[in-house]
């Protein structure tokens, strides 16, 4: 295990024993039972003399790249948690360039070297080391949203995109289909880049193909993959499950700027959003901890009456489905610690607001305080009085269920 990958694989494929993982670093390292949804995706379908594409298991995606050694086909795979899929592809480019032909442990242990000697600078900044070169740069928006991968150029002109938008914040499933496993993965990178600034979050396949126990899924009808890639014309041919189906075009489209104005689209929603969340923050500092929903008659002011028509806008319907997402409930945590938060946080007495509270709703604010507290570890009087709700929420409970363990007098 190093700073940026939890493990480096050597898989390899033969007729006798398919494919089956021959070497790991860590040892130790953990799959949770998905051991032969790694293996099999470690190569594409159509093997060629060398390719590099991405796939995902549900703690890690997987980079890797498949070669031809003597008489044996094999892959070296990075499985990380981290979201830099352009750092890691472009890593094993170099790879391949500097180590083609070479013996795929030896191919192994370089890769796991030169991940090892990647750090966190002082400053903020990454160090990288690759074969040919070592940088410095910002893990910024760039990479954590893979914005490097351009939906205009990996998907074509061919694709209704507000209804692709509207599928991805509202969970409709969106197949992607093309003939080379590179394409298709970095097309699901580009399609997840189009909701921008916020970070997609629901189950998906970012490579799948025939021999993955999820890919036969998908094929019985599954719908719980929401974006699946895949090189199988099956899927292509049978699926119905999914509200938007995309072929990749056999080239690179001529790029053209469709992906600034959806995130313009999906940042007015969300201002609109945290902007009915201060107003509820005035009254209750645990609204956000209470995951408070938006009723339909707050969510019919997104829009003025003129649009709610237009195949552009997120219906009323639609913005109640978003609400419920992992993507968005994932925003809004992340979004938690902005000003008004803390703000009206420091602005209540916690014997009072707490008070008003029952024990489920305690007990679900604990929850999400504890955590808040290592947030703001570096505001030391929010995390002293972050704190001090907790010691009295605990008292309460504790109280409560001592009263509740006493014998009935009746």
């Amino acid at each position: 295990m190093t700073l940026f990958s939890d493990c480096c694989c050597l898989v390899e494929f033969s007729r006798e024993k398919g494919s089956y993982l021959k070497r790991m670093i860590p040892e130790t390292f953990d799959f949770y039972g998905e051991i032969n949804f790694f293996t099999v995706c470690s190569f594409p379908e159509k093997i060629t003399a060398s390719s590099i594409h991405s796939f995902s298991l549900s703690r890690h995606i997987c980079y890797s790249w498949c070669f031809q050694y003597q008489n044996g086909i094999f892959s070296i795979v990075i499985l990380s948690h981290h979201c830099f899929a352009q750092i890691f592809l472009e890593f094993l480019g170099s790879i391949r360039d500097l180590h083609a032909g070479d013996d795929p442990e030896d191919c192994l242990n370089a890769v796991n070297g030169y991940l090892a000697k990647w750090k966190i600078e002082n400053n903020g900044e990454v160090h990288l080391v690759y074969p040919d070169r070592d940088f410095r740069t910002n893990m910024d928006s760039t990479y954590s949203y893979y914005l490097n991968f351009d939906p205009s150029s990996l998907i074509g002109r061919n694709v209704e995109y507000d209804s692709l938008w509207k599928a991805l914040l509202t969970n409709k499933g969106v197949l992607i289909y093309g003939e080379d496993a590179e394409k298709v993965s970095n097309a699901v990178f580009s399609v997840i880049s189009m909701v921008a600034p916020l970070k997609y979050c629901e189950p998906l396949l970012v490579f799948t193909r025939l021999g993955d126990e999820r890919f036969a899924d998908v094929i019985q009808g599954s719908i719980k993959w929401k974006i699946v890639g895949t090189t199988n014309l099956l899927a292509y041919d049978r699926c119905t499950q999914f509200k938007v189906v995309i072929k990749l075009p056999p080239k690179p489209s001529i790029p053209f700027d469709i992906r600034t104005s959806l995130q313009k689209r999906t940042t007015k929603i969300l201002k609109r959003f945290e902007l009915f969340f201060n107003k509820y923050l005035e009254k209750d500092p645990y609204s956000e901890l209470l995951d408070c929903q938006l009723t339909p008659q707050q969510l019919a002011d997104f829009t003025p009456k003129k649009d709610q028509a237009s195949t552009k806008r997120l219906t009323i319907a639609e913005l109640q489905i978003f609400q419920r997402t992992n993507t968005f409930t994932e925003w809004r945590k992340f979004n938690m610690t902005r000003r008004q938060f803390r703000e009206s946080f420091l602005s209540f007495t916690p014997e009072d607001i707490i008070q008003s509270k029952s024990m489920d709703q305690l007990s679900q604010i604990e929850k999400g305080l504890v955590p808040m507290s290592e947030k703001f570890s570096h505001d030391l009087h929010m995390s002293a009085v972050i704190n001090k709700h907790i010691s009295i929420i605990r008292k309460k409970r504790v109280s409560s269920q001592s009263y509740s363990d006493l014998p009935d007098s009746h």
